[in-house]
């Protein structure tokens, strides 16, 4: 059955305010088997914006995108998910997200001139339309785009330690970031599946 559009005097909804303000960034994940109440919770921004990104078609065309989602999601005390079976649960819920004043989170950070934000730790990034969250040697090549080769393993090394094969598991990770597009090189080289897990060089 096709939907029918209400208006909003059909809804009892009232007007807008002459200056609207972004009051919640709340993902709605419906489960028509969930028991008892509605359920809330705070997600981490580097689960919350893979989820937000398929939903703002707009963001991947921007240049600034991440930060902006960042910035946005930090100026209403992040970004929040809710588990419901029907929609008047969120009646509720949502006035008590509302009630709440949104706490500030510094936490996050923008990467000069790249669209990206981090922690420290992880970066949030998008390439090619896609979210990537990128931590351990990843995020530390990732961080210096324009070291190669030995120079390259030396900055990885300073930051996680030195193991024998360093060299390789840097350039295993480097070659998988530019197949992501994640990454310039003179020379492609095909992803790897070390990337995969690779928050440290510890000895095998």
């Amino acid at each position: 059955m096709p939907k029918r559009p209400f208006s909003p005097d059909e809804l009892g909804l009232l007007p807008a305010p002459a200056d609207p303000r972004l009051a919640a960034l709340v993902i709605l994940d419906r489960d028509p088997y969930l028991i008892g109440p509605a359920q809330l919770e705070l997600l981490d921004l580097a689960d919350a914006i893979p989820l937000l990104v398929p939903e703002t078609s707009a963001l991947p065309a921007l240049e600034n995108g991440i930060p902006i989602l960042a910035r946005l999601s930090a100026g209403v005390g992040g970004v929040h998910r809710v588990r419901y079976r029907d929609a008047e649960q969120l009646v509720t819920i949502t006035a008590e997200l509302l009630a709440a004043p949104p706490a500030p989170d510094p936490h996050w950070r923008d990467v000069p001139g790249r669209n990206a934000v981090t922690d420290g730790q992880r970066v949030i990034t998008l390439a090619t339309g896609t979210v990537h969250v990128l931590d351990g040697i990843a995020a530390t090549i990732w961080h210096h785009p324009h070291l190669h080769g030995d120079t390259l393993t030396a900055a990885v090394t300073a930051e996680h330690g030195h193991v024998d094969d360093a060299a390789e598991r840097v350039s295993d990770a480097a070659a998988a970031l530019e197949t992501l597009g994640l990454r310039a090189s003179e020379q492609l080289r095909a992803a790897s599946p070390r990337l995969q897990g690779r928050g440290s060089l510890r000895p095998r």
